[in-house]
């Protein structure tokens, strides 16, 4: 999925003012929220940017999740505490998603940025970067014995395939002669 779908359906999300509810509703998840457009309009405008942070915010559903989008390389410098370029962070109104499980909010690459997500209260403020294993840190050169023994058949009979063949013309051809000789 392109970067850029993805940022605009979460910037559609995280620009609703989140709605800070009392203990008695539906669902008792509190994620972090933070959107960095509207903290820069805010510093452009200089209007006050509580609107765009809070330290914890009510989220509405019960499948709701907690996310965060961030940049690590960047020239940009960090406005949010956590000391990372944080685009985005709040609740997320999804179902079927592999958040779930989730308890803790492990950052995996999409394009430019990483994005996270969580099923616990608060989750998002933490976030870190979850690299995924590299195919290269693997050891490759070693196949399992039992991969091993048939491999080495299998070259063997490949190999031995055409001496077969050569021999076997050689015989088709000399065996003819071989009658006319007598």
């Amino acid at each position: 999925m392109d970067t850029g779908i993805v940022l605009f359906f979460l910037f559609g999300i995280a620009m609703a003012k989140p709605e800070i509810e009392s203990s008695a509703a539906s669902s008792e998840m509190k994620c972090e929220f933070y959107n960095l457009t509207c903290v820069n309009e805010a510093e452009k405008l200089g209007i006050s940017d509580s609107n765009c942070q809070k330290d914890q915010v009510m989220c509405s559903l019960p499948t709701d999740i907690c996310y965060v989008v961030w940049q690590t390389a960047t020239t940009e410098i960090s406005k949010h505490r956590s000391g990372h370029l944080v685009k985005m962070m709040g609740c997320l109104s999804t179902e079927g998603h592999d958040c779930y499980d989730q308890k803790e909010c492990k950052g995996q690459p999409r394009g430019s940025h990483f994005m996270c997500c969580c099923k616990e209260s608060l989750c998002n403020a933490h976030f870190v970067f979850a690299p995924t294993p590299n195919v290269t840190d693997v050891n490759l050169t070693e196949a399992p014995p039992e991969q091993d023994k048939a491999v080495h058949v299998f070259v063997k009979i490949l190999y031995g395939l055409p001496v077969l063949a050569v021999v076997v013309i050689i015989v088709a051809v000399s065996l003819p002669r071989l009658k006319s000789f007598n």
